[in-house]
């Protein structure tokens, strides 16, 4: 000990440094000696990071031992989790309805986690603070939602889901969980993996969308990019935890209103709801958190069946089970409970094991435990899960995790940060409509106008430390490519001859920023009214007119749509939207986004997605008659399908080739086909491969997605993609709950979206 102590101090010495982030605390009980340790200095900046490694002790013995040095509160504080303010700081961010009530000082000595720090130095004198309060040490673990960026706001990640790009998805994760770690967050509340069918839920801005095979893939992606590969999250400092969310079946709230209930069967469980969450977390997510809603009567908090017969025996989860904020006083709420201590009770012998800003725990557990209605071995098996989190992330060896006090931060996004930015937001905007007035050259004459036209208000929801200031415009990014761009304000004229000078009318249109996001329902998605006038005003004037929608979820356009004769929606693009949407609107970039939810008709038809179970009694559109599942006003189909998206040009499908026409477990299927870009323009496609089954013991959808293929042609150009039909790609979950695939016919479809595809009937056997 006292060697290793010198050597540190020595090599600080000559290292000259300022701040030291490092911490022997844990030497004290270590139990066996350090037998790796490496150092990174880089002498212009003074940066400074040493890791340590312990042997198998900190993994198994050593952890064990601090469990059984603590008393029952500590174990209670270790399993709590406040904002900076229970601690007398008046940082921090609050995201929930703070609790009134007080908290013995023991828990608060030995907090388990902090909540929505939003201050680098405070996060610093907190952790400091804390070690020396901590009887045993054990060093805060820092939380907070990371969404969508830190510094740097990205599109909303429902956006990202229209990227259709997992591996651009993983990347700018990676960039917000650089920039959080730089700022002492070590875990973010992301992703969020509820499949999203009902546009009216505020929430479904941080999804991406409503299909189990395109959220998964994204859930998986933003794991990585949070944390990396197996192993580098204790070792990079770049790398934070990801906490997977809600768990499970959020996004189905009863008429998409916020903390509302959910009622589905276990069937629709396993087979829409869970796939998302399973790809987190064999992905490596190290927590996951239950949502505010009921399962078969119980909140999920609450309940023992999603807990640990589906989450820690189906889902194979080790890791931390972390309340959602206040949840688990709403057992109280509820009516299931009728004291914190009960509330404590049925949340931990649940399986959770932590207690989010309810201070349930606090004022309950150990009375809970005193009554001999809660075990301490289970509160045991809680702490420990909360001790390897810590581990994991290598605090123990150091509780700071490589934030240095005196390093300049940039005061704004980097260069780098606003291009991932740019990229992303230029491949998550969806063309929906172009009557061949796009791209348009930089030398046009352009009048932009509408509410959102010069508003930088676009980062969305969630955006955490983006500051609107950073955010481009739509009219700035515009004014940054083209040459003659001007701002027309309200009250706007529709006489023609306002506009002689002008080939081209774009118009800023959508959502306030906060009419999307946590308790942000509506009953009506159309466009405001004002809007809709606006567009209707403008047509007077004889110019084409370009439609830009910024928003959070879907909207029902159908009152907008024949008045405009191009039509891009942005979502919340982010930091970089008014740069990249220039970008695609003079051609330098080409349209690559598609619909990750079905957009209606009207709100009437929500919810409506592409992949809904058959039923007895289908209705044609085209041919409309009574006793069928239909509306009598309005058509089922949706206004715009799921994986609708345009791109400039066209794009010609050749005919589908197969490799054999029988699929068995061992020789997959491939399917070939043409792509040929027969425009003058840069184009893109996504070729999408659906698969149905012809008869099935469980009704099901007509077909579902499968995999996908991105393709971007120069013009005259043609490219063969191949896709891959497995039988794991036929399977689904049977009335007993088990997943394997039926023998006999099945269709697969292979197109532009849900709606417009070929298809092959082929054989499984």
């Amino acid at each position: 000990m006292k060697t290793y102590t010198f050597l540190l101090q020595l090599f600080l010495h000559y290292a000259n440094m300022s701040f030291v982030s490092v911490s022997i605390q844990r030497f004290g009980f270590c139990c066996l000696p350090i037998n790796w340790a490496g150092l990174d200095f880089e002498g212009k900046s003074k940066r400074f990071y040493i890791l340590l490694q312990g042997g198998d002790c900190l993994e198994k013995r050593e952890l064990q031992s601090l469990v059984d040095k603590m008393s029952l509160k500590e174990k209670i504080g270790q399993l709590t989790q406040f904002t900076p303010q229970y601690l007398g700081r008046e940082d921090g961010e609050l995201t929930g309805i703070m609790g009134d009530f007080a908290v013995d000082q023991v828990y608060l000595d030995s907090l388990g986690s902090v909540l929505n720090a939003t201050d680098r130095n405070e996060v610093i004198a907190m952790q400091r603070e804390h070690l020396k309060k901590d009887r045993l040490k054990i060093p805060l673990v820092f939380m907070r939602d990371i969404i969508h960026g830190y510094r740097t706001t990205f599109p909303i990640p429902l956006g990202l889901g229209a990227t259709f790009d997992p591996q651009l998805v993983e990347e700018v994760s990676h960039v917000a969980g650089t920039e959080s770690a730089r700022e002492g967050i070590q875990v973010t509340f992301s992703p969020m993996a509820d499949l999203c069918r009902d546009a009216r839920w505020g929430r479904v801005m941080e999804g991406t969308g409503e299909d189990p095979v395109l959220n998964a893939q994204m859930a998986a992606a933003m794991v990585r990019g949070y944390q990396g590969a197996p192993g580098e999250l204790v070792k990079d400092p770049t790398r934070i935890a990801a906490c997977v969310k809600h768990y499970a079946g959020y996004g189905a709230v009863l008429a998409g209103r916020d903390y509302n209930n959910v009622d589905f069967s276990r069937l629709s469980l396993y087979q829409d709801y869970l796939p998302a969450f399973q790809a987190a977390i064999e992905a490596g997510a190290k927590l996951i958190m239950p949502a505010f809603t009921l399962f078969e009567g119980l909140p999920a908090t609450a309940s023992e069946y999603l807990l640990k017969k589906v989450l820690r025996e189906y889902l194979k989860f080790d890791g931390v089970a972390i309340s959602d904020w206040g949840s688990v006083g709403k057992l109280l709420t509820m009516h299931i409970a009728d004291s914190q201590e009960r509330a404590s009770e049925l949340a931990l012998n649940a399986g959770l094991d932590m207690d989010m800003m309810a201070g349930a725990f606090v004022r309950g557990l150990s009375d809970a435990v005193a009554a001999k209605k809660v075990a301490v071995e289970d509160v045991d098996r809680a702490v420990l899960r909360m001790l390897n989190l810590k581990n994991d992330l290598g605090l123990f060896e150091n509780p700071y995790r490589f934030i240095d006090a005196h390093e300049t931060l940039p005061p704004a996004p980097s260069s780098e940060s606003r291009r991932y930015a740019r990229v992303a937001a230029e491949k998550s905007v969806v063309l929906l409509k172009d009557k061949n007035v796009l791209p348009i050259s930089v030398k046009s004459h352009i009048a932009v106008t509408g509410p959102l036209a010069a508003s930088q208000r676009i980062l969305g929801a969630w955006s955490s430390y983006g500051k609107h200031d950073d955010a481009v415009s739509l009219y700035a990014g515009l004014k940054n490519q083209f040459e003659n761009v001007s701002l027309i304000p309200d009250p706007i004229s529709s006489d023609p001859a306002d506009y002689a000078n002008f080939d081209v009318i774009i118009v800023g249109l959508g959502e306030r920023e906060d009419d999307s996001g946590e308790s942000a329902c509506k009953t009506r998605i159309e466009l405001p009214e004002d809007q809709v006038a606006l567009i209707r005003r403008l047509q007077h004037t004889g110019k084409p007119i370009i439609g830009v929608i910024f928003a959070g979820r879907p909207l029902a356009l159908t009152n907008v749509v024949p008045y405009l004769d191009g039509l891009l929606y942005a979502w919340f693009p982010g930091t970089e939207g008014g740069n990249a949407l220039a970008n695609l609107i003079s051609g330098k970039a080409v349209p690559e986004g598609h619909l990750p939810m079905t957009f209606p008709r009207t709100t009437g038809q929500v919810p409506i997605y592409y992949n809904e179970p058959r039923n007895g009694s289908p209705a044609d559109d085209q041919h409309p008659t009574k006793f069928t599942s239909r509306y009598v006003d309005c058509q089922n189909s949706p206004l715009y399908p799921f994986g609708y998206g345009l791109s400039y040009g066209h794009i010609e499908y050749g005919k589908l080739q197969v490799n054999q026409p029988v699929l068995t477990d061992d020789q997959p299927i491939q399917i070939t086909v043409a792509v040929t870009n027969d425009s003058d323009y840069r184009s893109s496609t996504l070729v999408q491969c659906y698969v149905g089954s012809t008869i099935t013991s469980v009704v099901r959808p007509v077909s579902e997605l499968k995999s996908w293929v991105k393709v971007v042609l120069e013009p005259n150009q043609t490219d063969q993609v191949t896709l891959t039909i497995s039988v794991d790609d036929l399977a689904y979950v049977h009335s007993n709950l088990e997943r394997f695939a039926d023998k006999g016919d099945f269709i697969v479809r292979i197109g532009e979206n849900a709606e417009e595809y070929q298809e092959l009937t082929l054989a499984y056997q």
